[in-house]
């Protein structure tokens, strides 16, 4: 069950990739020892499950979709253990007494070749899912998908209307003129 959450989850999380990445960054980065993302990936992921749960998936197209997570699985496990060391590295070099910025700059750019690397590898892995679905649940699939992205791009604009993480930003007003006497 645990590899059908991870990679449901990842197949959401590059469906809702194309949102977020369009968006201009608003958010700072996690505070050392920290990692934002998690918690919105295990909600993506059950919701995953419940797109998958709404097809009526045969147990012929359950065990398929269950062999092709595995073989996921197994691909991508060295690169998501390379991406959650260099992400630690990039915590621990964020979080230093006196941050490289060079340092900063290579770890995320390595650590951005990986995730392009796995968000191509979620991709292949949707596109091999959605080969074993009938046109029906394709299409249902998709909507589905498409919902979730209003969704999350709805949330998001939410977010940053409320200024992200640091709450809103206070109104200035124009400096009132002195008054005359």
């Amino acid at each position: 069950m645990k590899s059908w959450m991870g990679f449901l989850s990842g197949l959401i999380a590059m469906s809702a990739a194309s949102a977020w990445a369009q968006a201009p960054a608003a958010a700072p980065a996690a505070a050392p020892g920290q990692c934002g993302a998690r918690p919105a990936l295990h909600r993506a992921g059950a919701m995953m499950m419940g797109m998958f749960h709404q097809l009526n998936l045969t147990p012929e197209q359950k065990e398929q979709i269950k062999q092709l997570m595995q073989q996921h699985r197994e691909q991508n496990k060295a690169t998501l253990e390379s991406a959650m060391t260099l992400r630690k590295q990039l915590r621990e070099a964020m979080g230093s007494d006196n941050p490289d910025p060079a340092k900063i700059e290579s770890l995320h750019q390595q650590l951005g070749a990986l995730e392009g690397k796995l968000a191509a590898s979620r991709a292949e892995g949707l596109k091999a899912v959605k080969a074993l679905l009938t046109p029906e649940q394709q299409a249902q699939l998709a909507k589905d998908i498409s919902g979730a992205r209003e969704r999350m791009e709805a949330a998001r604009k939410r977010w940053q209307e409320r200024g992200g993480p640091r709450g809103p930003t206070p109104h200035k007003t124009a400096p009132q003129p002195a008054p005359s006497a």
